[in-house]
């Protein structure tokens, strides 16, 4: 965890990645994989600090997934 804000940081997706991997490829089972790219987020870094930066990547995430399920929900 990122020592400052207690957030997963990248070196624990990386792991957690590869074993959901191995996992579904065992159980031959779909897996899948949600990338954000947050535009002009690097200002956000520079000028507040990665703490920050941290907090507002994974409060952007969280608000389009809340606003991106009920489009996943169903058959589609």
């Amino acid at each position: 965890r990122d020592a400052l804000t207690g957030v997963w940081n990248r070196s624990y997706f990386l792991e957690r990645a590869e074993m959901e991997v191995l996992r579904a490829r065992r159980s031959e089972t779909p897996l899948a994989v949600l990338v954000m790219d947050l535009d002009r987020f690097k200002a956000v870094n520079d000028g507040f600090g990665h703490a920050v930066g941290d907090t507002v990547g994974v409060g952007c995430m969280v608000d389009s997934c809340r606003r991106c399920a009920p489009c996943l929900a169903g058959d589609e």
